[in-house]
């Protein structure tokens, strides 16, 4: 652990919190491996040492939960986008002990084997984790919205298989107008994003 951020944060616990104030740890690129998860548990473990005492804490994974290989001594079937993995990310998130959100990266429609197309699996991904949907719109603080879009086309995806396609259901143009919106009041007040 890096003694200087412990010391960064007990001077952030010593100020006047505000219902405006907020913290969210942000997962990136998880690729969770059951057969090694002690880094992951380390830096889970550090993640919550962190937040504990901050205000509004929150966590946000940004997909590709998943090792992008096979646990066996194969190329196939790969573990990322799999029921299995799933599994393993929720327990893994729950294991933060604060509220969080994920959305799908590419690797996470990657269930090839499992899963016969990438609405199926992204249905699996959201029932499997216990989401309402692909995207989410969390009130983190007053007068802040954290929004999250997922990817929801992988092997369907006419060019790569890392261009992000977001749907085009009615939560998705609720959020995408409720940024926008977001965004014109604040340029309308001269606040700087």
């Amino acid at each position: 652990m890096n003694p200087e951020i412990f010391n960064s944060i007990e001077n952030v616990e010593n100020e006047q919190r505000s219902s405006f104030d907020f913290t969210v740890g942000v997962l990136g690129d998880l690729h969770l491996d059951p057969r090694n998860m002690t880094d992951h548990e380390v830096g889970r473990d550090e993640i919550r040492l962190i937040l504990q005492g901050c205000s509004n804490p929150c966590i946000v994974s940004l997909g590709d939960l998943g090792a992008v290989k096979s646990l066996t001594s194969t190329d196939y079937p790969l573990f990322s986008g799999t029921t299995a993995c799933f599994q393993l990310a929720k327990e893994y998130l729950d294991g933060f002990g604060y509220p969080y959100n994920v959305i799908a990266g590419n690797h996470d429609l990657e269930g090839l084997e499992e899963f016969s197309s990438d609405s199926e699996n992204l249905a699996a991904f959201i029932n499997t984790l216990g989401l309402s949907g692909s995207n989410f719109c969390r009130k983190i603080a007053d007068k802040t919205l954290l929004i999250g879009l997922s990817t929801t086309r992988f092997r369907d995806s006419p060019g790569s298989s890392h261009e992000v396609v977001l749907n085009s259901s009615s939560q998705t143009n609720k959020l995408l107008y409720t940024v926008g919106t977001l965004i014109l009041m604040c340029v309308g007040r001269s606040y700087l994003l």
